[in-house]
């Protein structure tokens, strides 16, 4: 099948896969926001931001890994499909029980301590279920997990808005939550076994080791680049925001997320394709990826530059006159859209060219200076100053990742 073709196949059930994720999580939220206002918002936003960062331990870029090199020598799934479980399975446990550690360094109290755990336990279960996904994704069968992802995200995202719509507070509905994540979780894993994919757990430290040693630079590629995203709301009550003004900047960050949609389901769509390309021929790899970063820079001032103009009557329509406030920074975090689809797409590029050390490099250095940025501006300017980091941090990045795209090229061209 022909790269547009098989792209575009990809693609289809792709957008299908994101449309219910996405909009699943985002009515979520809307309802989190209007039911239980700004300040439980706030808590569930913080909660959020540091067990995103926290998760990675569950995938360090094995996922990506096994995206990459199963179109490339398909052995790889077979050979490598339960020792990658297993070693998931045993850094599960160091996750949920590293947030429980970090809730005490911070001084929170027990309930925050509980829900820290409650949420990576939640998270740590959606981890493994992407496993499964990444798994489909990886043999280019986008229907499957599709499927996969959107009974998943029904049943775990149903049962938690219908837990706030029967009147549950927080507490409770992050619990129901965390139950059905891990109801899901094993159901994904059992039917994706039950696809012929052999994914017994196998314990073996051998193969752990080496393929912790592949996936290392794409571990730290996961890690810094959500470190950096989600380091300004981590970062915020020690700064001085209180957990509502928090939860004005989470709901302009989370229309961001939303449209991000767009350039994940993208490069995830090309991925193997043009991982397999990259390995074949890689002449036509740089062409169909010059094509794809174009499509990436149009798209992104397009919904970026929407979303600034519009920021006010988003915010209003969304999340109702209460969050008025997310407007300024909204305005800030479109204006990082433009920015963020091209370096979603030059980090994917790099590490499909095989550039893993030099993408790890680009996001490494981006952490400190986003830090840094909101060291000094959130105390100054508040909302509007995490997200104008925010921008600059992403503009650095791609600055920094077109740079050694354009050399890659050029130096294969001699």
């Amino acid at each position: 099948m022909a790269p547009v073709r098989r792209i575009g196949k990809n693609l289809v059930f792709k957008t299908l896969t994101e449309l219910i994720g996405r909009t699943l999580s985002f009515v979520f939220y809307v309802a989190l926001a209007r039911w239980l206002g700004e300040e439980a918002f706030g808590i569930f936003s913080l909660l959020y931001s540091v067990t995103a960062v926290v998760v990675f331990l569950v995938d360090p870029g094995l996922n990506t890994l096994l995206i990459r090199q199963t179109p490339r020598h398909p052995d790889f799934l077979h050979e490598s499909a339960g020792a990658i479980l297993g070693l998931k399975l045993v850094l599960t446990v160091f996750t949920v029980v590293f947030t429980a550690i970090y809730g005490v360094i911070a001084g929170y109290d027990h309930m925050m301590i509980g829900l820290l755990a409650l949420m990576g336990i939640q998270m740590a279960g959606f981890a493994l279920t992407e496993y499964a996904s990444a798994i489909f994704q990886s043999m280019e069968r986008m229907q499957m997990e599709t499927l996969l992802v959107g009974v998943s995200k029904i049943s775990v995202t149903g049962c938690a808005i219908a837990a706030l719509w029967l009147g549950a507070g927080l507490e409770t509905t992050l619990i129901v939550m965390t139950c059905s994540q891990v109801a899901m979780t094993v159901w994904a894993l059992t039917w994706t076994a039950g696809k012929g994919v052999s994914l017994s757990p196998r314990l073996d430290i051998v193969v752990w080791k080496g393929l912790l040693k592949k996936s290392a630079p794409l571990a730290a590629i996961t890690f810094f680049t959500i470190a950096y995203y989600r380091a300004d709301v981590a970062m915020a009550p020690f700064l001085g925001l209180s957990l509502q003004e928090i939860g004005w900047y989470s709901a302009g960050v989370k229309i961001l997320d939303g449209v991000l949609a767009i350039p994940t389901l993208l490069m995830a769509s090309a991925f193997p394709t043009l991982s397999g390309k990259a390995e074949s021929r890689y002449p036509d790899f740089r062409k169909w990826m010059n094509v794809a970063l174009g499509l990436l820079a149009v798209s992104g001032i397009m919904v970026g530059g929407s979303i600034a103009f519009f920021a006010p009557e988003i915010v209003s329509a969304l999340f109702g006159e209460r969050f008025s406030p997310s407007s300024g920074p909204l305005l800030w975090l479109g204006a990082a859209a433009c920015v963020i689809f091209i370096r979603h797409g030059l980090v994917y590029a790099l590490i499909i060219d095989g550039k893993f050390r030099t993408a790890a490099i680009i996001v490494a250095w981006a952490l400190p200076l986003n830090v840094t940025m909101n060291l000094v501006l959130i105390p100054l300017y508040g909302l509007d100053g995490a997200a104008v980091v925010k921008c600059l941090t992403d503009t650095a990045v791609v600055i920094s990742a077109a740079i050694a795209w354009i050399k890659t090229g050029a130096a294969n061209n001699r």
